[in-house]
């Protein structure tokens, strides 16, 4: 335990002290299945599980569209269909790139099937900032590979996915447009500061905002971060029966997420992502949500205003 604090404190995590000993309460739990699944004594023989990770993907699905305006992006001249991308130099400007994690992640999940691998962790980051365009695409594919090949994924948050603990306005100025020019896409017109002669019309898209909490979650509820009829166990820090007393049916109500919050203030709750599951029986993956959103300022009274939060 002293170990892991001392990681976080190097990563620059600040975590308040209440929820440390909450989610050291709940990993207990996680540690204390593992030691007496070893302390039986007892020779047993298991099956080998591999499990393969895909951190960081920050996935955009550069071939969705926007559901709510009739805007197709840029036509590719070779293959005829549309897409919607960053300029080259937005990501030479960023720390990370953007149109090629999509074919990148796609290979991944291609060679992941090539290999036999029947689970799957996201651990963090699986989105770029958390737009539904590109939390939809994502699910649209994970939910693709699930039904072909039964694999079973497993997501947990990262300080993209959400940027803020509720959804607010965004959008981005450097997507790729006509004639090579920079296209802005943003979810409220409030969001441009001013116009400059011979930019490109902006577009607007509420599919380019950033989702918070309630809506990645709903978006992704069957990879993890709900419960499912085939998992053999399934909580949270927050539930309160055992073991031996689980049914879907109890996990399905502590899953709700108004029952899945932690008090930062007098005043404010936020959700806490975290779980704990046995998707098949001895395999054990423990999801934490290190996310915390400290207030700006002093709060008064219940905000669900992002602004007055800082990001992850």
């Amino acid at each position: 335990m002293e170990k892991e604090l001392c990681l976080s404190e190097r990563n620059g995590q600040k975590i308040i002290q209440s929820r440390i000993s909450r989610q050291y309460r709940f990993l207990y739990v996680a540690l204390l299945f593992l030691m007496l699944s070893c302390s039986t004594g007892k020779e047993e023989e298991f099956e080998e599980v591999k499990i393969a990770f895909i951190a960081d993907a920050h996935f955009q699905d550069i071939y969705a569209q926007f559901e709510d305006v009739d805007y197709k992006g840029i036509k590719n001249p070779k293959t005829g269909y549309f897409v919607n991308i960053r300029t080259m130099n937005a990501q030479l400007q960023s720390t990370r790139i953007f149109n090629e994690n999509y074919f990148a992640f796609i290979e991944a999940l291609d060679d992941i099937v090539k290999r036999g691998i029947k689970i799957v962790a996201l651990p963090g980051d699986f989105s770029d900032d958390s737009q539904p365009v590109h939390v939809k695409g994502l699910r649209r594919i994970l939910q693709r590979y699930t039904d072909e090949h039964d694999i079973l994924f497993f997501a947990t948050t990262g300080n993209h996915d959400p940027v803020k603990p509720f959804a607010h306005d965004a959008g981005k100025t450097d997507f790729l447009g006509v004639g090579g020019k920079e296209q802005i896409i943003t979810s409220s017109i409030e969001n441009i500061k001013d116009t400059v002669a011979g930019r490109l019309t902006p577009i607007i898209t509420s599919e380019i905002q950033k989702w918070g909490y309630q809506d990645i979650l709903n978006e992704m509820a069957a990879f993890g971060f709900y419960p499912q009829k085939d998992y053999v166990f399934w909580e949270t820090p927050f539930s309160d029966y055992s073991y031996q007393g689980y049914t879907f049916n109890k996990a399905e109500q502590a899953s709700s997420l108004e029952n899945r919050t932690y008090a930062i203030d007098a005043f404010n709750k936020h959700p806490d992502a975290s779980y704990l599951v046995e998707p098949i029986e001895g395999l054990w993956l423990l999801a934490l949500d290190a996310n915390v959103y400290l207030p700006q300022k002093k709060l008064l009274e219940v905000s669900e205003n992002a602004n007055d939060f800082e990001s992850a």
